[in-house]
């Protein structure tokens, strides 16, 4: 019963949690990178730019959802205030708002670390470096309520306090913080059932020596008006996972709208750069895989008739921008082809010159699965799958550099028949007179 006890107390410790939301956070920017990098993969047919798309194109995007759940969290905060100013009742279970002075219960004092403060709660840090040095940390709070029209709502843990800190400066902060490392207990934590809480953490050092360190430290006085947005509990009135800032509500609540402005532009600026990096992938990199799916091929020829052609026909830029045939192996060709007779891969390319232009032969390993014959000036004028012929209407392009050849051919307007392949080859047989071109 302890060990199980110790457990749940562990598990639901801040650390723990902050731990866990760390691990989700990273699980997240995995499953985005993983889905660029698939994403890419496929459009591509190599491991190197889909890792490289993954780690850029990934963390933008997640930034991107970062923002999103950032103004999420705004919008309902701002909700949650706007519900606490017009008087609500807290519900047990639920987040609530609490707006109002502050003030403690009994009789207990608290004073805080490096400026000798009187509080309800504070935080601290001393730092000998801001990077790569000692430093301690602590937060504390006494039992204390704050007054929200007809009633009182009590703190009952450690808020975590979104207040302005400026360095501090002077001899006097550098003597407080000396004499505070030395008569405190370090590391250590503490907490009541009456909302008395408070933890430290640093090293233990008997004479420490801060002249030149870093102060900083935030305090909540008692009479500040603060709003307290936590989880609230109706068998114990107060709240619970505080987070804690001082103000008036009208500037509480500008400071929400101003962050949900922009946190939204952040996320929509984040996350249409990763859709615009796709999008330009997939409209301007032809496909380039060796086996892709009949959905693949017809959104390829979706973007031929859509994007490429008419962006060719405005003569913005030539097209396409990258041809894949080039990093095929010489006489490799990749795709499919479907008829009514049955599917067959293209695995290899063969050419030769024949009177009035170029035969190009695809095989499925030794089998001949497609023929394409080629006018001197880079047309496609036959086209004949599984021996069927085929209307020679697919987006086709050519390339010749001296005795190779390297092109694309996409076709699918119906189910039956459909090919889509690249090929690199050599061509066979006696130059022509008239060099060939691309269409």
């Amino acid at each position: 019963m302890i060990a199980k006890s110790y457990t749940l107390a562990l598990l639901s410790s801040p650390h723990m949690k902050n731990a866990r939301s760390c691990l989700l956070w990273l699980a997240l920017y995995f499953l985005l990178a993983l889905a660029v990098a698939f994403a890419v993969e496929r459009r591509v047919g190599r491991n190197g730019p889909a890792l490289f798309g993954a780690a850029i194109a990934g963390f933008v995007a997640w930034l991107g959802v970062t923002h999103l759940t950032n103004f999420g969290r705004k919008a309902g905060e701002l909700w949650l205030i706007r519900k606490g100013m017009a008087g609500e009742e807290p519900r047990d279970g639920e987040r609530f708002a609490a707006i109002g002075p502050i003030s403690p219960i009994g009789s207990s004092r608290l004073v805080s670390p490096l400026t000798r403060t009187p509080a309800v709660a504070y935080s601290y840090l001393i730092s000998r470096a801001l990077v790569g040095g000692q430093k301690w940390d602590g937060v504390a709070l006494i039992p204390a309520s704050i007054r929200c029209g007809a009633h009182s709502v009590r703190l009952l843990a450690l808020p975590e306090l979104d207040i302005t800190s400026d360095r501090l400066t002077g001899e006097a902060v550098v003597r407080h913080g000396e004499e505070y490392i030395r008569q405190t207990e370090f590391p250590k934590e503490t907490s009541k059932d009456d909302g008395t809480a408070r933890k430290d953490h640093g090293p233990r050092v008997e004479s420490p020596t801060l002249r030149g360190g870093f102060f900083f430290e935030k305090v909540v006085k008692p009479g500040d008006v603060v709003c307290a947005i936590g989880r609230y509990s109706v068998a114990r009135g107060g709240l619970h996972e505080v987070r804690l800032e001082s103000g008036e509500p009208g500037r509480m609540m500008f400071k929400r709208i101003r962050a949900i402005g922009g946190s939204l532009m952040n996320a929509v600026i984040m996350i249409a750069l990763v859709a615009a990096a796709l999008t330009a992938l997939y409209a301007f990199v032809p496909l380039n895989v060796a086996r892709p799916s009949w959905l693949e091929i017809r959104l390829e020829d979706l973007l031929d008739e859509r994007v490429r052609q008419p962006i060719a026909r405005a003569d913005l830029f030539p097209m396409p921008l990258v041809e894949p045939a080039t990093s095929l192996n010489m006489f490799e060709a990749r795709g499919r082809i479907r008829t009514a007779a049955g599917e067959a891969n293209v695995t290899a390319a063969k050419a030769e010159r024949i009177d009035g232009g170029i035969r190009i032969l695809l095989y499925d390993g030794e089998r001949e699965v497609a023929v394409l014959t080629v006018s001197p000036v880079g047309e496609l004028r036959g086209l004949k799958l599984l021996n069927e012929e085929i209307a020679p209407s697919a987006a086709f392009t050519f390339r010749q550099l001296g005795g190779e050849v390297v092109g694309r051919v996409s076709w699918m307007k119906s189910e039956i028949p459909a090919i889509h392949a690249i090929f690199r080859t050599t061509v066979k047989g006696k130059p022509q007179p008239k060099a060939l071109r691309a269409c």
